[in-house]
């Protein structure tokens, strides 16, 4: 869809990908729908990918379904969905069945997103490289990697449950500056990882059944200590939490001193 086209979708039509291609939308897109009448974008055979690309996107009332990354020589991507140098606002959208890596990635974006629905997603859920996110309820189950992985942003939102996540609830990273409220995380591998220079404030957490519930330090030396802050956290469990030294670390107003090497903490979780 180029530039200076407008693409219309009325109620009860689909869009099926399919055959290795890339539906790449550079113009205007419209879906006439409703929450009664959700708009179906699927793979039948789990090749199909979608980019978004350098425009202003207004998505909602999607199901977005058993799609895989772009196969395009010239867009090395990494997400069934995939937003570039874009405005994003995103409201009722439910993503299924990631064939290959992530469900949806957000580049260099400015991005609004409320109500958003992952599940069964072979990387990560969401993951945010640079530009900036804020989002009211994200609800990620059964994620191979991370629900929630942010690199270089800045990300402010309310409301996220990760359940079932086989690596990490939430990864901030690469000089990242976070500020979530409501966060809870369900039998994940880690709960909430802050790491590589990355300033992140929570509230109000809840971790259950997770293998850690913390983890502080840099995957990267090139990068300065990192800063966690965490206010009315339900139950602190000293066990769960992995902390490097010369982090800052701050839960219910106390502070927690580091005594594991970075080495040490990358050896244990990757």
């Amino acid at each position: 869809i180029k530039k200076n086209q407008k693409i219309i979708f009325h109620k009860n039509s689909s869009i099926n990908v399919t055959n290795n291609s890339t539906l790449f939308i550079e113009g205007e897109i419209i879906f006439d729908n409703d929450k009664d009448n959700l708009t179906q974008v699927t793979s039948d055979d789990g090749t199909g990918a979608l980019i978004f690309f350098e425009n202003e996107f207004d998505l909602e009332n999607i199901v977005f379904k058993n799609l895989s990354k772009p196969n395009l020589d010239n867009f090395i991507l990494y997400g069934g969905i995939n937003f570039i140098n874009s405005v994003v606002n995103l409201d009722n959208i439910y993503i299924k069945n990631s064939n290959n890596e992530d469900g949806i990635n957000l580049i260099n974006s400015e991005s609004k997103i409320l109500n958003i629905y992952l599940e069964n997603i072979k990387a990560d859920a969401i993951d945010i490289d640079f530009g900036k996110l804020n989002f009211n309820n994200i609800q990620c189950k059964n994620i191979n990697n991370d629900c929630l992985d942010i690199s270089g942003a800045d990300v402010n939102g309310t409301n996220i449950i990760s359940i079932n996540t086989l690596d990490k609830g939430i990864s901030v990273g690469e000089n990242s500056n976070v500020n979530i409220k409501n966060l809870n995380t369900i039998n994940n591998n880690i709960g909430l990882a802050v790491k590589d220079g990355s300033k992140a404030t929570f509230s109000k957490i809840n971790f259950d059944k997770n293998k850690f519930d913390i983890i502080i330090f840099n995957k990267k030396q090139e990068y300065l200590k990192p800063s966690l802050v965490i206010d009315n956290l339900n139950v602190v469990t000293k066990e769960k939490i992995l902390q490097s030294k010369d982090t800052h670390l701050k839960i219910n107003n106390n502070e927690y001193l580091g005594n594991f090497n970075d080495k040490t903490i990358n050896a244990l979780i990757y």
